[in-house]
């Protein structure tokens, strides 16, 4: 099948089978798509480890997809993390950007308990249990609860090049092995509703100083939001690891980018990830998310393509600003998206065959133009209120080009060391 204009193009599954074949080039692909990030200076690609991608393919949750040429060479892949397992567990911040703050709190209150007392009951409760999971993890790390171990490490993360964010494992090991205790005790949902609050909620009489060492995890593991753009932020409330799919990482060979080779990589795999979460689950909602360095458009357009609309842009990894996309998706309408993703790559890349109506033709262009203009007039901004070199600047005029469909070539981006979208 002819894709973005090149023939002899296949997509490939990446299972328990093939794993192996395939690894060594894509953690080629992950090295040169990285060193190129870095050397842009638009931050530093989460790189996907040959252990995870054994991790992917033996979990029959998570699907990874490939795009290889005739010889067999991958050119673009994805990542798709499912619902509900132990790797989406390292991801579990991120439904917890959604559920931040008071309106939160106060939806908790109101759905869940229906007054203020019996709400502020159970806050006293689960942060007390909260400090016992707290306890354990620690034992888990040290071997005792060694609460000034613990402080010491911790505050020489905060003063290292992560400052504590998510890649480090101090913080991984922390949530992990208290959310397995808090889930052993059939207290899942629960942690999740008081995740955020800390001893000055609640009144507190345990011990001061596991409380003053968990307080400290807590604030150190905060985000600074700027900025968000949601509908109705409660569409998000019942977000949770649990019921929300990660769509992990689409990347392309920065020698030959092509953005629709993410984008048939990312619907082929949401097509299958989705369809099982719901023929295999009891919830009737699922959650779609993707994070973007804030400032990398091109893969904002595929964010666009997938339907995304919500995100908040936050920090969530040290000195870059993030954009953080949800997407809610019900049952009684996850086909519908679906069949929806499945025409716009049939309308613009002609990958499948769905039929498409005068009125689909219509409502894409639409999207598209609303969706260029968007971040074509986000670009303009850039360009008129900062200063870039001759080259960095006709990169990003290239972008916008690109993204405006004013050109049909990829932007190329040898050449450049400053920090640019």
């Amino acid at each position: 099948m002819l894709i973005e204009g090149r023939k002899n193009m296949n997509i490939v599954e990446v299972t328990k089978d093939n794993w192996e074949h395939y690894r060594p080039q894509m953690l080629n692909l992950e090295d040169k798509v990285k060193g190129d990030m870095v050397k842009q200076g638009i931050g530093d690609l989460f790189f996907t480890t040959g252990e995870d991608i054994k991790d992917y393919a033996h979990d029959p949750r998570h699907h990874v997809y490939v795009m290889v040429d005739k010889n067999d060479k991958v050119l673009a892949q994805t990542y798709l993390i499912g619902a509900g397992s132990h790797i989406q567990g390292d991801y579990a911040d991120l439904p917890k950007y959604f559920t931040m703050g008071e309106n939160f709190l106060q939806y908790v209150k109101t759905k869940k308990y229906g007054n203020t007392k019996d709400f502020l009951h159970m806050a006293n409760s689960i942060y007390l249990a909260k400090t016992y999971a707290f306890k354990y993890a620690l034992r888990q790390i040290y071997g005792t609860e060694d609460v000034a171990r613990f402080m010491n490490d911790l505050n020489k993360e905060k003063a290292s090049d992560t400052h504590f964010d998510e890649r480090t494992q101090l913080r991984r090991d922390i949530n992990k092995y208290m959310s397995q205790f808090l889930g052993e005790h059939g207290m899942e949902e629960l942690y999740r509703q008081f995740y955020n609050i800390d001893s000055n909620f609640v009144n507190f009489n345990g011990d001061p100083e596991i409380a003053k060492a968990y307080d400290s995890f807590l604030d150190a593991s905060k985000v600074t939001v700027y900025s968000q753009r949601m509908e109705n932020p409660e569409d998000y409330f019942e977000a949770s690891v649990y019921n929300t799919i990660e769509v992990d990482t689409y990347i392309t060979d920065p020698e030959a980018r092509r953005n629709g080779s993410a984008k048939i990589l990312s619907t082929i795999a949401l097509n299958k990830t989705i369809t099982e979460f719901f023929e295999k689950n009891d919830s009737d909602i699922l959650y779609l998310s993707i994070t973007l360095h804030k400032d990398n458009y091109l893969s904002e357009n595929v964010a666009n393509f997938l339907g995304f609309r919500d995100y908040i842009d936050l920090e969530r990894r040290a000195t870059i600003e993030r954009k953080a996309y949800m997407k809610r998706i019900d049952r009684s309408n996850y086909e519908q998206y679906l069949s929806y993703l499945n025409k716009k790559l049939t309308y613009f890349y002609g990958y499948g065959n769905e039929e498409i109506t005068e009125e689909d033709k219509d409502l894409f262009e639409a999207e598209k133009e609303f969706h260029n203009e968007d971040i074509a007039a986000e670009i303009d901004y850039r360009l008129e209120t900062e200063q870039f070199d001759d080259a960095t600047r006709k990169f990003i005029e290239s972008v916008r080009d690109n993204i405006a469909g004013n050109t049909l070539k990829s932007p190329k981006q040898k050449d450049l060391t400053v920090r640019h979208i």
